[in-house]
């Protein structure tokens, strides 16, 4: 399944085909955030109205769909007019996201647009088989679970939560555990690598259980929130086989260390089938990826890699998904230009000092 978006956001043009893993890099405003977020706001509709009609092995979507990924967009960028998620740095009066799948369908937003898109299908079709959309923006919503609930319980009409923080909480809280979960050897990896597991009950809410102790979110961590939010979703299948995870910038919140053994995580996903696609600016990351691929520990033909380029103004970005590892190294040197600058400037200050030092 392959999405173009053409003067979305701060994004000029760009084309993302998803993988197995597909990651999206580039600099803060470049367009990252817009990407993910429009994937979930898409795909979480289709495939949570698509479970239950699909027929004839296609997975058909009709009307009911299409009118809830223009409430999902509304709600997910807390946006009251969908014409706001029009380009305003370029003169082209509208935004376009192209999907090719087994058919196309081109999704269409004015900029006088309010709560209506204009589509040129009445259906959309995946070519990839997933039996749900998960999000994780923030470990933090752990921390602000009571707050959120009671905000989105009470006020159901107004914005204020978008769903990215929301959804997840509310399938953590609703969700009951599997009895058997699918994967429940990743579960085990996460529980090794953060030396415990989370649980949630109604009574304490959300806690982290440690060599039989028990510690509330306020005093956890905020990176080993982040993976035990994915250990919850595995927990409750909602992380299974053929199911989708989202990841916005999963290493601000993470130790260098933490980071590695994350993505080593989400190779385990990979290889069960898990969709996964990540957002970053992280150099370690990207290098581990590297280094992932070039021990042949994970397959580079499952791998699209977007990096997002902005203009000499800085105001419009564009990019193109490609599964080269030349990409890689172009994000790399491109997260990585200012602090190579900055070692130079301090190289030649010292070349300087001791130049003085010697003649005096």
């Amino acid at each position: 399944m392959r999405f173009e978006f053409l003067n979305f956001g701060p994004i000029k043009r760009a084309s993302l085909e998803l993988k197995p893993f597909t990651l999206v890099a580039g600099l803060n405003q470049s367009g990252k955030s817009y990407i993910l977020r429009t994937l979930y706001s898409i795909l979480e509709p289709v495939y949570r109205f698509g479970n239950s009609q699909a027929f004839d092995g296609r997975w058909h979507f009709g009307g009911r769909s299409l009118k809830d990924i223009e409430k999902k967009l509304r709600w997910v960028f807390q946006v009251g007019e969908l014409g706001n998620l029009v380009n305003r740095f370029t003169q082209t009066p509208e935004a376009k996201i192209k999907i090719f799948s087994k058919d196309k369908v081109t999704i269409t937003i004015k900029k006088e647009s309010k709560k209506n898109l204009i589509y040129d299908c009445e259906e959309i079709i995946p070519d990839i088989q997933i039996e749900k959309v998960n999000f994780i923006a923030s470990p933090v919503v752990l921390d602000l679970v009571k707050g959120m609930a009671t905000y989105r319980e009470f006020y159901t009409t107004n914005y204020g939560v978008p769903d990215i923080y929301w959804d997840v909480v509310r399938d953590l809280r609703n969700i009951g555990r599997a009895d058997s979960p699918q994967l429940e050897r990743v579960w085990k990896s996460i529980q090794k690598t953060i030396g415990g597991y989370f649980e949630y009950t109604e009574k304490e809410g959300f806690v982290f259980v440690k060599k039989r102790k028990r510690f509330g979110m306020t005093i956890v961590a905020t990176g080993v929130k982040l993976l035990g939010m994915i250990q919850l979703l595995i927990e409750r299948d909602c992380l299974r086989k053929h199911t989708m995870l989202l990841l916005e910038e999963p290493e601000v919140h993470l130790h260098p260390g933490l980071r590695f053994k994350l993505l080593e995580i989400l190779k385990e996903l990979i290889e069960n089938e898990v969709y996964v696609i990540i957002s970053t600016h992280s150099p370690e990351i990207v290098a581990y990826i590297e280094y992932l691929i070039n021990t042949d520990k994970l397959d580079i033909n499952k791998c699209s890699f977007l990096f997002l380029e902005t203009d000499e103004s800085g105001l419009v970005s564009s990019g193109e998904s490609t599964n080269d590892v030349k990409v890689l190294h172009k994000i790399m040197m491109s997260l990585t230009e200012d602090l190579f600058e900055l070692s130079v400037k301090e190289f030649e200050e010292l070349k300087s000092f001791f130049h003085f030092l010697k003649h005096h």
